[in-house]
């Protein structure tokens, strides 16, 4: 099913582009590095079936919504929540994967007011310490990201790398505001306790106050290898909160 909706706005001087389907309280679904709308198909129904709107933005440099200078990763967290406004004044529900789920929960953590709940599968988050391996993306998501980005202009595949070198250096500043989240929160990972760039999940989860922890056998990037297992407790976990 396709999105029956497209909505082109402006945040801080930059267009930004949103996708939707379905009528009820919105829950908006930010897609992985290099991704698009596409990731999330096989929930948007699913979604749909118990009475919510789907939304799906384009990330800041991503699609049709334009590069935040730098990709600076405060400014993208802070471009998303600008669109915030844009689907609704109320709380709002978040499903993050990958690098969405890295700014769901930067959004979370800087704004709590904003969001209701949280759906964060495998983060790509910072270090607490350290620094992280250059392959914290694998090689395959490297591919598939790097033929996205090519398509969307010169600059897309720099950014890209902008973003995964600012995400291997240490946050802990970062880490430290996951306090803040105040909202139901699922961490989901697909069977290894950990994101792609080994973040442990079950210490993330430690760090965030109403945190619960899901890991599947489904292998990494739950959201593509098993999409109606992914979809069952998404919607499960939306539905017990509310």
């Amino acid at each position: 099913m396709g999105y029956s909706v497209v909505r082109d706005f402006v945040v801080d001087d930059r267009d930004m582009r949103l996708q939707s389907s379905g009528v009820g309280k919105p829950v908006l679904l930010l897609h992985e590095l290099a991704g698009s709308a596409r990731t999330f198909l096989s929930l948007v129904e699913p979604l749909i079936a118990t009475g919510r709107e789907v939304v799906v933005l384009d990330l800041p440099g991503h699609g049709h919504s334009s590069a935040v200078p730098g990709s600076d990763l405060d400014g993208n967290a802070w471009a998303v929540a600008g669109a915030l406004d844009e689907v609704t004044a109320e709380p709002m529900d978040i499903v993050g994967v990958d690098y969405g789920g890295f700014l769901a929960l930067s959004i979370a953590a800087l704004f709590p007011t904003r969001v209701r709940s949280l759906v964060v599968v495998e983060p790509l988050a910072p270090p607490a310490a350290g620094r992280a391996p250059s392959s914290i993306v694998p090689v395959s998501q490297r591919a598939r990201g790097a033929l996205t980005v090519l398509r969307q202009g010169r600059h897309g595949l720099g950014r890209m790398h902008s973003v995964l070198d600012q995400l291997r250096s240490a946050d802990p500043i970062w880490w430290k505001g996951l306090a803040n989240i105040n909202c139901p929160t699922l961490l989901i990972d697909g069977g290894h306790g950990h994101a792609a760039n080994l973040v442990d999940l079950d210490a993330m989860a430690d760090t965030i106050p109403d945190a619960k922890r899901v890991s599947l056998t489904t292998g990494a990037r739950p959201w593509a290898s098993a999409p109606q297992l992914f979809a069952d407790v998404v919607t499960s976990f939306l539905a017990d909160v509310h």
